[in-house]
């Protein structure tokens, strides 16, 4: 992956954006998200070219998130940490939903002390959040 990404539409750029996700969809096999700037809208966009490529908009969610600064991790980093992370959830009475993900704040040719990375899991509903 480069840095910066961007999209042109009839000559508009639009700069890459923090973070850039990943999240593990299946064995060996990550979805990609660029996290487009707010003011603009699924609709105003420029449409992708590849048909492998889709805006969606993602409701919002609460989720739960362990950090680190280091350089681009390793699968193995990225699965101890997402283990710890869980570790911490279950001792906080939280329950993870869906996929793991991941998300990185930097481009790779940042320094690593500077680069910040995120596990991330979307928190199940409590049935007393849901009821109040």
């Amino acid at each position: 992956m480069t840095s910066p990404v961007t999209l042109e539409a009839t000559s508009q750029k639009i700069a890459m954006t923090a973070p850039v996700t990943a999240e593990a969809s299946q064995e060996d096999s990550y979805k990609v998200t660029f996290i487009m700037p707010s003011h603009y809208t699924k609709d105003t966009l420029p449409k992708p070219k590849n048909e492998n490529v889709g805006i969606i908009e993602v409701p919002a969610r609460t989720m739960a998130a362990l950090q680190w600064r280091g350089r681009s991790p390793s699968e193995e980093t990225t699965r101890a940490r997402a283990a710890e992370l869980k570790a911490a959830m279950k001792e906080a009475g939280l329950v993870p939903k869906g996929n793991m993900h991941l998300w990185q704040y930097h481009p790779p040719f940042a320094p690593a002390w500077m680069r910040r990375n995120e596990v991330l899991f979307e928190v199940e509903e409590s049935p007393a959040a849901t009821t109040s």
